[in-house]
């Protein structure tokens, strides 16, 4: 193991130093794969929870729910996520979502789409609250040719 031209003991160091890197680096894949199958297993059972139904005899999975927003009546309150909010128990605050909404306006002229989404910081400035986003009316002047939602 010692290197005879080497009287420092250098090398011996380093292969000790390796091999107890090697170790931990074992350790920490067995602990690693044991909480994967913790993780795993917990998945299983709330895709289990999730097929129960709160209602004997009612089958969730047979119906297809969605919603229409006149995107020309639109003032950029959003609303909608707050009731999306309420409907599926989802904390009020502005930094919990499951979904969320985004505006996709085309102006006349152009090409592109510009895309409206509580995540934009200018639409975070315009709430002026923690607690919720609203869309910037930054359209209210310009000719809009059509625009429309896109839950996420």
């Amino acid at each position: 193991m010692t290197d005879p031209s080497d009287p420092s003991g250098k090398a011996r160091r380093e292969f000790l130093r390796r091999l107890g890197g090697g170790a931990a680096a074992a350790c920490t894949g067995a602990l690693a794969g044991a909480g994967a199958l913790g993780a795993a297993q917990g998945v299983e059972a709330r895709a289990e929870d999730a097929d129960a139904s709160p209602v004997p005899g009612y089958d969730w999975r047979k119906h297809r729910w969605g919603f229409g927003v006149d995107a020309t009546k639109c003032i950029g309150c959003l609303r909608c996520v707050e009731a999306c909010k309420r409907e599926n128990s989802v904390p009020g605050d502005a930094h919990h979502f499951r979904t969320w909404v985004e505006r996709y306006v085309y102006l006349e002229g152009e090409e592109r789409a510009r895309i409206d989404s509580q995540q934009d910081p200018v639409n975070i400035a315009a709430s002026g609250s923690e607690r919720e986003y609203r869309f910037a009316n930054r359209y209210k002047d310009a000719k809009v040719e059509k625009a429309f939602f896109v839950p996420k």
